[in-house]
């Protein structure tokens, strides 16, 4: 690891999630970080630390947010999926802040298992789409309205 990715809190959680998603190969990770560089690049997109989540934020209408979550370390999932609600528990209040009425996120089928139900303890709704791959998945939104 170099020392740029050492000292950026933000880009070792990066560096950290996709190394774990594309099993050590770094050519990958670094693919996927500068892929989400020239997004973040883009109107609308940020990326939002708390911890040790990075949440990748993209503004898809009028006061509509899409948000994923990418977590550092090396933890199991169930450790992950802790911090996630942990830091979720921050994001929603500051989107809902910034006018934000709808935020949702959308993941294959098979990670709804995983994920679903930290989701359900935030009150989230959830609907069958499919998604940008063609894959059959489901997509969790909550109004921040109230």
């Amino acid at each position: 690891m170099n020392e740029e990715v050492k000292n950026n809190p933000v880009l070792k959680i990066l560096s950290d999630a996709f190394d774990q998603q594309y099993a050590g190969d770094q050519e990958k990770v670094i693919g996927a970080i500068n892929a989400l560089a020239a997004m973040v690049e883009q109107e609308g997109c940020k990326l939002i630390h708390f911890g040790k989540v990075v949440f990748i934020t993209n503004v898809t209408g009028s006061r509509m947010v899409e948000f994923h979550a990418l977590v550092g370390g090396r933890m199991d999932e169930k450790r992950k999926l802790a911090e996630i609600d942990k830091e979720l528990d921050k994001l929603l209040p500051m989107l809902k802040k910034l006018g934000v009425v709808l935020a949702y996120t959308t993941m294959p089928k098979e990670k709804v298992a995983v994920f679903g139900k930290i989701l359900d303890n935030y009150k989230f709704s959830k609907k069958e789409v499919e998604l940008p791959d063609g894959r059959p998945g489901v997509a969790f939104y909550i109004s921040l309205e109230k």
